[in-house]
C-alpha cells in the first residue's frame, strides 16, 4: 500500500465501484417497479376486453380452456349483483387496484366497475408470480451494469499503470545511472506534475557536483603538495643510503625509507583516483587494445622481476574498440599491480583478453590468498584492505578500477583462481562494445611469458 499507483487504483476503482452498485440498485428498483406497472396495465387490459361478454360467457370461458390462461397465474371473475364467485368481492366494489387473500395466497386484483353496457368485472393475478416478472425484469437490467464493476476496475489498473509510466521512466533512468552520473534529467517530455520534482533532483544534483568536485580539487591539490616534498625525501634517503652506514643504523633507516616510499605510492595512487573520478568528456577515439595491456605490464615489470613473477599473457592479439586508452591501461596496472603484490615469491599471474558476446574481456588472475567472499563489495571502498593483508598497498587500487570500468559502462566480477582449493583471485572484466568492434585480427590465441626482452623486441 505503499505504492501511489496501487494506492490511486485502488481510490478510483473503489469510486467506480460504489457508483456503479448504486446505478445498478437504481436500475433495479426502476425496472421492478416498471415490471410491476406494465403488469397492473395488463390486468386493467384483460378487464376492459371481457367486460364486453355477459357473464354467463365469461363464466363458460372460466371453466374451459382459457381458465388456465397464463399458466393460471391470471384469474377473471365477473361481478354479478350478488358479488364475485371467485374473489368474493360486494357487487359495490369500487373500481381499482387492491390484494385479496385467497386460501392464504395473496392476489393483486383489479376491478372494472360496470356502465356503458360493460359488464363489472375483477382480474387478479397471483402476487409471486407477479413478483417474479418484476424481479426477473429488475435483474435483466441491474445484472449487466453491475458486472461493469470488474472490467472497470481492471481498465482503471491499466490506464493508471499507463498515466504513470513517466514516473517509471524517470526511476528507471534514476537507477541505471553510475555514481558518478550527475548530469541533469530533462524534463522536456515530463508532466507538469513531474517538471516541479524533476527541477528539484536537477538541483540537487548540481549542488551534490559542486561539493564532489570541491572535494576532487581539495584531494588532486592535496596529493599534488605532498608530491615535491615526498620526492625530495625520497631523493634524500637514497643520497643517505649510499653513505658507509653502520648496520643498525641501517637498520633503523628501513622503515623510515619505506614509511617514505608508501606515502609517494599513497600520493600517486590518490592524484590517479582524483583523475578517474572526473567524468571524461564523450569520445569516439579508437584504443588499441594490444598497446594499452603491454603498455601496464612494461610499467610494471621492474615490480615483477624484483619479486621473480612471471607475467604470463593469453589472447593477446591486435583489437581496437572505441575507448579511452588511458582508463584502459589504468585498469589493466592496477589490476597486475595488486596480482603481483599479493602473490607469492616466484609466482605466476596471468592475463587473458579476448572478445565474447560483443563485449572485450580482460582477465587477471593470480594464485595468492584471494578475497572471501563477503569482502568482495567492500574491497572497492577506497583505503579499505582486508585484516591480515601484507604488503605496502594503500587499499586505492581497486576503487580505482571501479570507478574506470562504471566510467566505461563495464562489469567487474571477481571470484576465486582455483575452486579446489579456493585460493587466488580471478578478475574479470566485461566491456561492451556500444559501437562495434573495429578490427580483430584472426591470430591464434597462443600464450606468452611477458618479460623486458620480449616487449623491447615487440
Amino acid at each position: 500500500m505503499k505504492s501511489l499507483q496501487v494506492r490511486l487504483s485502488l481510490a478510483v476503482s473503489a469510486v467506480a465501484a460504489v457508483l456503479d452498485l448504486l446505478v445498478g440498485l437504481w436500475s433495479f428498483e426502476e425496472s421492478f417497479g416498471q415490471a410491476r406497472e406494465r403488469q397492473d396495465q395488463r390486468l386493467k387490459g384483460i378487464a376492459y376486453l371481457f367486460s364486453r361478454y355477459p357473464p354467463a360467457s365469461v363464466r363458460q370461458l372460466r371453466s374451459g380452456p382459457e381458465a388456465r390462461y397464463d399458466g393460471g397465474s391470471v384469474a377473471v371473475d365477473p361481478i354479478e349483483p350478488s358479488g364475485s364467485h371467485f374473489f368474493k368481492l360486494a357487487a359495490d366494489v369500487p373500481s381499482g387496484y387492491r390484494t385479496v387473500d385467497l386460501n392464504g395466497e395473496p392476489w393483486r386484483v383489479y376491478v372494472r366497475a360496470g356502465g356503458e353496457g360493460r359488464q363489472p368485472m375483477a382480474v387478479g393475478q397471483r402476487a409471486v408470480i407477479r413478483d417474479r416478472v418484476a424481479l426477473n425484469a429488475g435483474l435483466w437490467t441491474a445484472v449487466p451494469v453491475l458486472l461493469l464493476a470488474p472490467l472497470l476496475c481492471g481498465i482503471n489498473f491499466i490506464l493508471v499503470r499507463h498515466l504513470m509510466k513517466p514516473l517509471a521512466r524517470l526511476s528507471r533512468d534514476l537507477d541505471h545511472r553510475t555514481d558518478s552520473d550527475l548530469t541533469p534529467l530533462s524534463a522536456g517530455n515530463q508532466p507538469s506534475e513531474v517538471v516541479p520534482m524533476v527541477t528539484a533532483i536537477n538541483d540537487l544534483m548540481r549542488r551534490l557536483r559542486r561539493a564532489l568536485d570541491a572535494q576532487r580539487r581539495f584531494v588532486a591539490n592535496a596529493a599534488h603538495e605532498l608530491r615535491s616534498p615526498l620526492s625530495a625525501l625520497t631523493i634524500q634517503i637514497e643520497n643517505v643510503y649510499r653513505l658507509p652506514l653502520d648496520r643498525e643504523v641501517a637498520a633503523r633507516l628501513e622503515p623510515l625509507r619505506l614509511g617514505i616510499l608508501r606515502a609517494r605510492a599513497l600520493t600517486e595512487q590518490l592524484l590517479a583516483l582524483a583523475q578517474v573520478q572526473v567524468p571524461a568528456p564523450p569520445t569516439a577515439a579508437v584504443c588499441d587494445v594490444e598497446n594499452a595491456v603491454r603498455a601496464a605490464i612494461e610499467d610494471l615489470l621492474p615490480v615483477a622481476d624484483v619479486r621473480d613473477i612471471q607475467i604470463v599473457v593469453a589472447g593477446l592479439q591486435p583489437t581496437s574498440i572505441v575507448a579511452n586508452q588511458v582508463d584502459l591501461v589504468t585498469v589493466v596496472r592496477n589490476l597486475l599491480s595488486n596480482a603481483i603484490q599479493y602473490s607469492d615469491v616466484g609466482a605466476v599471474v596471468e592475463v587473458a583478453v579476448w572478445v565474447s558476446e560483443a563485449a572485450l574481456c580482460i582477465q587477471v588472475k593470480d594464485y595468492g590468498r584471494g578475497i572471501p567472499v563477503e569482502e568482495r563489495d567492500r574491497v572497492f571502498d577506497p583505503f579499505y584492505r582486508i585484516a591480515g593483508s601484507r604488503g605496502q598497498g594503500t587499499g586505492l587500487g581497486l576503487s580505482i578500477v571501479k570507478t574506470v570500468v562504471e566510467r566505461l559502462g563495464a562489469s567487474i566480477d571477481l571470484d576465486w583462481s582455483t575452486r579446489t582449493p579456493e585460493k587466488g583471485l580471478k578478475v574479470e572484466i566485461r566491456i561492451p562494445l556500444r559501437l562495434g568492434l573495429l578490427e580483430q585480427c584472426a591470430r591464434p590465441l597462443v600464450p606468452q611469458l611477458a618479460s623486458k626482452a620480449a616487449l623491447s623486441r615487440a
